[in-house]
């Protein structure tokens, strides 16, 4: 399983997806793909947000932390059309809440498709924390309903 991990290179943060491998020396990480460079927003207020939706939870989010009109704050600008976060032409990394928001988690949170699974809405609930998404019970469970039944009515 990939997952995000931070590296500093002449003393700027970036985070870069990588994987384990297992080696006759030992476990090994390889780099997959580089991600942006890293921002950290921290811990923001508990967002606001009624709509029982992952756009809407984000956007709640973002507000949270900072960011205004168009999802802009400090020349970043979050697309979530597109799954994207840049600072002019440049991918950026939001730190939120210990998790990692990029284009990545948001094409995972965004384009989630229900998988079967042994524990349901791992996935999903994996999904929000890797991204720093907080969603309250409620709204998780609105979200998974939701999706799983799409998918229940696709089969």
């Amino acid at each position: 399983m990939a997952f995000i991990r931070l590296k500093t290179i002449a003393g700027h943060r970036y985070a870069v997806l990588v994987e384990n491998s297992w080696t006759s020396k030992g476990p090994r990480q390889s780099a997959k793909q580089y991600l942006g460079k890293y921002v950290d927003l921290g811990e923001g207020d508990l967002p606001d947000a009624s709509d029982a939706d992952t756009a809407a939870l984000i956007r709640a989010e973002l507000w949270a932390h900072g960011f205004r009109e168009n999802l802009t704050k400090d020349s970043i600008k979050v697309n979530l059309k597109l799954c994207t976060i840049r600072q002019g032409r440049k991918r950026v990394v939001l730190g939120i809440n210990g998790g990692f928001l990029c284009d990545f988690t948001l094409r995972k949170l965004l384009r989630f498709a229900p998988v079967e699974e042994v524990t349901p809405g791992y996935h999903l609930a994996r999904a929000f924390s890797d991204a720093g998404i907080r969603v309250s019970r409620e709204h998780f469970v609105r979200i998974y309903t939701k999706l799983y039944k799409k998918r229940q009515t696709a089969e």
